[in-house]
C-alpha cells in the first residue's frame, strides 16, 4: 500500500483520471484494478468527481485540494469566471459556494463533496477572450481577467 500512495502522491493536483490509475495499479501488480478502485473508494482513500475522474485522499496531509484547478479539469476546456473570478481578484467580499466556469462544451453542473461546479457554454470565438493562467500553491488554472 506505502507503494501505492508514494505513486499516487506524484500528483500534486491530487485529482487523478481512471487511466492514470489503473495504469499505475497494473505497474504495481495488482490484478482487480477495478475492485482494488472500489476498495480505495470505500476506505475513502479516493473520492470520485465524476465517472472516470477520482481525488486522493492522502492519510497525512495537511494540503487543501484546489477547487480551481478541479472546475478546469471536470469539464474541459474550461476557465473559472464570475462569481467566483470576482472573488479570486478581491472584488467581492462574499464567499463563493458554487465555481462558475465558461466552457465552449454544453451547460453542466456536478455536485461533487468538494463543492458545486457549474459550466456555461458560450461560441469557440469568445471562449479565449479575458483568459489567463493563474499560479496557484497546489498547481496552475485558467481564469477570466
Amino acid at each position: 500500500m506505502r507503494e501505492l500512495e508514494r505513486a499516487l502522491e506524484a500528483y500534486p493536483s491530487r485529482i487523478i483520471e481512471h487511466a492514470t490509475l489503473s495504469s499505475i495499479l497494473e505497474n504495481l501488480a495488482y490484478r482487480r484494478i477495478n475492485d482494488k478502485i472500489v476498495q480505495l473508494k470505500n476506505k475513502n482513500i479516493l473520492t470520485p468527481l465524476k465517472s472516470g475522474l477520482y481525488v486522493y485522499n492522502p492519510l497525512y496531509s495537511n494540503a487543501l485540494l484546489s477547487k480551481e484547478i478541479i472546475a478546469n479539469i471536470l469539464l474541459g476546456p474550461s476557465y473559472v469566471s464570475l462569481d467566483f473570478a470576482l472573488w479570486f481578484h478581491g472584488l467581492i467580499p462574499e464567499s463563493v459556494y458554487e465555481i462558475i466556469s465558461i466552457s465552449t462544451k454544453r451547460s453542466k453542473s456536478f455536485d461533487t463533496p468538494y463543492g458545486v461546479f457549474s459550466y456555461i457554454q458560450i461560441r469557440k470565438e469568445l471562449f479565449n477572450i479575458g483568459l489567463e493562467i493563474k499560479t496557484s500553491k497546489r498547481g496552475n488554472f485558467y481564469n477570466c481577467r
